[in-house]
């Protein structure tokens, strides 16, 4: 394996395995966190009253999916619009796991809203969450040293569902 493909592979490893250990905390606060939890540096069982406390050790959240739907645009030679992105994440949430059934609130409420026909230009407007965040490591990757190329690609993949001056 090449360099590059090394550390292509070792980052989006490494998005996955973060969001594994991270999967117990999602959506809690601070507070909960270190109530329920302390200290918390393996993977652990979310609490009962967790949208994923049922499902099994290890398993990765809609983050990972939706950073792997990114890097398979890109793998494909795709030049990221909001447009077909958006197109991606409708197919992907018709198909997605029941593993993964929840989603931040940005993007379900933005899923809605493109499943009705609006503008990915307009979805993600009213977005409240940086969610769009973690799926740019792959932009990262493929576009590394070029910051134009880099911020357009981050705008085009966040527009869609979180498209507020927080996400971006």
């Amino acid at each position: 394996m090449t360099t590059f493909f090394s550390k292509a592979y070792g980052c989006l490893a490494g998005v996955a395995l973060g969001d594994a250990l991270g999967r117990a905390t999602e959506f809690l606060t601070r507070d909960q966190i270190h109530s329920h939890f302390g200290w918390l540096d393996h993977l652990a069982a979310p609490p009962d009253f967790h949208p994923a406390h049922a499902h099994p050790l290890g398993i990765v959240t809609d983050d990972t999916a939706q950073t792997l739907l990114i890097a398979n645009l890109l793998v494909r030679g795709e030049t990221l619009t909001p447009e077909n992105v958006a197109a991606a994440l409708v197919k992907w949430s018709a198909e997605k796991s029941l593993q993964t059934n929840y989603l931040g609130p940005s993007t379900r409420r933005a899923l809605a809203q493109l499943k009705e026909g609006v503008s990915p230009r307009e979805t993600g407007k009213r977005g409240t969450t940086n969610g769009a965040a973690m799926r740019v490591a792959a932009i990262g990757i493929v576009n590394a040293g070029n910051f134009e190329r880099v911020l357009n690609d981050v705008i085009a993949a966040s527009v869609p569902t979180h498209n507020t001056r927080n996400a971006i």
